[in-house]
């Protein structure tokens, strides 16, 4: 299990301002978010994924792997507000138990801003944002996504 990405994903579950609305894709989605922001301000992605460009957008298992694999979270299903199911990133226990040793104060304060930044946005503006990165729009669908090719700003 790659030791960032888990404290990435602890440190979002601990601190993600409304719990209910982590599901799985944006979890994953607010991950690839994460690595383009550290990719523009230091050269590099905070985590090691190698990022693919599928019909859903910026996609890889990787989050979702660690996710299920770390003993401290959990992804519980749930009903939406439609009547369907979705799936949920949680604490196992208390939000005060999940540790995030590997990350760098650098490493949180682009989480913060990533968060700070889409944590309003309903679903649809949330999926437009992600679309409108770079990688995603000079990029096509069924590619991989090298971030750091894309001119940093």
């Amino acid at each position: 299990m790659d030791n960032k990405l888990r404290s990435i994903i602890r440190y979002i579950v601990k601190n993600y301002p409304y719990p209910d609305d982590l599901t799985k894709t944006r979890i994953t989605k607010l991950v690839y978010l994460i690595d383009w922001e550290n990719v523009k301000k230091y050269g590099c992605q905070m985590t090691n994924i190698a990022w693919y460009f599928n019909h859903y957008g910026p996609y890889v298992a990787d989050v979702l792997d660690t996710a299920y694999e770390d003993k401290s979270v959990c992804v519980k299903s749930t009903m939406s507000n439609f009547g369907t199911v979705k799936y949920i990133v949680k604490p196992k226990a208390s939000k005060n138990e999940l540790m995030y040793d590997d990350l760098t104060s650098n490493d949180k304060n682009i989480i913060e801003k990533v968060v700070g930044k889409t944590k309003n946005f309903y679903w649809n503006e949330f999926i437009n944002y992600v679309y409108s990165t770079e990688p995603i729009k000079k990029s096509t669908k069924y590619s991989a996504l090298n971030l750091k090719k894309i001119k940093r700003k």
